[in-house]
């Protein structure tokens, strides 16, 4: 390397040092390897999941079986009726019917 390319070199680490900037380049590296690890802990906690769904169905119909659970038991059944939304109540609901087109 050329003695004046190595100048060259030092002063602008120095400029980059005294306007803080060498220290924001450091910091946002930081972040963009942050940023990658959480996106690796995230699709890891994906696949562990997914592993771990069949071991947890399988528990679960077990203890279904084991406790005699119903439909009914566990609320997937008898769930009242769910009301009219609001800004259809009070009107006359035959105005919103769709005709029929007979061919």
């Amino acid at each position: 390397m050329h003695v004046q390319t190595l100048h060259l070199l030092i002063d602008a680490v120095t400029l980059l040092n005294n306007r803080g900037l060498l220290e924001r380049v450091e910091k946002m590296s930081q972040y963009t390897e942050l940023k990658a690890q959480i996106a690796k802990l995230q699709e890891q906690a994906e696949e562990a999941r997914r592993a771990e769904m069949e071991a947890v169905l399988a528990d679960i119909r077990r203890k279904i079986v084991e406790y005699g659970f119903t439909a009914q038991d566990l609320g997937l059944v008898g769930r009242p009726a769910r009301p009219a939304p609001k800004w259809i109540a009070g009107k006359n609901r035959e105005r919103f019917l769709i005709s029929q087109a007979h061919s």
